[in-house]
């Protein structure tokens, strides 16, 4: 019987992982000795990565430019803001600011004054709620007026283009009154902070430079790496951008060849995408896919393999340390088509996210 091989392109996207997801973005605020012993020094202006206690440095800022706050677009873009007026090149710009860096040029993303925030404060931790496209939300790190109310270090603003709003109230959540967050983030349905000082919650001590969790109800230890200093605070965290989406058929090659099959694609739209699985699922079915690689080898877009006997479909996802993407819309099962694929049971990457690139 002659098989039958189809080959899906996948859109797909990143995520918020479970809560031992441990691929994250942070500046430290003093400089700091690699916690993993190399000789590396990570200093105020640096943007560094942490995989697991394994840390890289992503972007270096001019010398003196201390961060922050930080956060990573889809686009590859950075967003962050600085301690002190620093000048850019094209502009002085304000610790009230969010700065936006394409890789070449600095440009202002919010003027923090014209938004109403006072002189006297700065913003010291930043995400954008919904991706590239969102709003922003801010910590400030002093108790300040802005748009007639009343907020302290602790609570998070989210900006709507015209006024500021309470977006997390740090009082109501159980942060006692001297807690400053100097770092934010979503994921996986929890919000993500770090403290600039020692805090003593029902959970025990949170310390800077660990991350804590607010799921809407209580405050949890959510990630610390033992051999962080406990002299160093994060100054800015965020987690990776979401994988992004593999564009629409962009299969590029389909040849068997000697029993072989080999695959290329284009690469997902996110700066969140580190790399790439192949599934293989039975024709028919179309819920039993599993991997054939979790990984691209040779990071070139193209994986040659033995196909499984019998008819076959194969689905190709990104993903990076933390989560995957889709596995693409159903257009073959006529019970639910353009539903959306389910994860394999054995997938590369257990979290999914499902938001795609702007």
């Amino acid at each position: 019987m002659k098989r039958e091989i189809l080959i899906v392109a996948i859109m797909l996207a990143l995520g918020a992982g479970p809560a031992g997801a441990t691929s994250f973005i942070l500046s430290p605020d003093a400089p700091t000795d690699d916690p993993a012993g190399s000789t590396a020094v990570f200093r105020p202006w640096d943007i560094v990565r942490n995989d697991s206690g394994t840390y890289t440095t992503m972007l270096i800022l001019p010398a003196g430019t201390a961060v922050d706050a930080v956060y990573r677009l889809s686009s590859g873009d950075w967003l962050f803001s600085v301690e002190a007026a620093a000048d850019l090149g094209s502009a002085v710009f304000d610790p009230r600011d969010l700065i936006l860096f394409d890789g070449v040029d600095y440009s202002l993303f919010l003027d923090g004054a014209a938004a109403g925030i006072p002189p006297e404060a700065n913003i010291d931790a930043l995400f954008l709620d919904g991706g590239d496209s969102g709003d922003p939300v801010v910590s400030l790190d002093i108790p300040a007026l802005v748009g007639g109310s009343s907020y302290g270090p602790g609570d998070l603003l989210k900006w709507d283009g015209a006024a500021f709003a309470l977006y997390f109230d740090a009082a109501s959540a159980g942060l006692p009154i001297q807690a400053n967050v100097t770092g934010a983030d979503k994921r996986a349905g929890l919000l993500i902070l770090t403290l600039d000082t020692p805090v003593t919650l029902g959970t025990g001590l949170l310390l800077p430079g660990q991350l804590l969790s607010w799921d809407g109800a209580s405050l949890n230890l959510y990630y610390e790496d033992p051999a962080w200093p406990v002299s160093s605070r994060l100054d800015g965290v965020a987690f990776l951008p979401p994988p992004g989406v593999v564009p629409h058929l962009s299969l590029e090659k389909s040849v068997a060849v000697e029993g072989d099959l080999t695959i290329s694609w284009s690469a997902a739209c996110s700066a969140g995408a580190a790399d790439y699985a192949v599934y293989e699922g039975s024709l028919g079915n179309w819920y039993d896919h599993v991997p054939v690689t979790c990984t691209d080898t040779g990071a070139d877009l193209e994986e040659t393999f033995t196909p499984g006997d019998s008819n076959r479909y194969y689905l190709l996802t990104s993903h990076n340390a933390n989560d995957e993407g889709s596995y693409g819309i159903s257009h073959t099962n006529p019970n639910e088509a353009g539903a959306e694929r389910p994860p394999s049971t054995a997938a590369c990457v257990v979290s999914q996210e499902l938001d795609p690139c702007p």
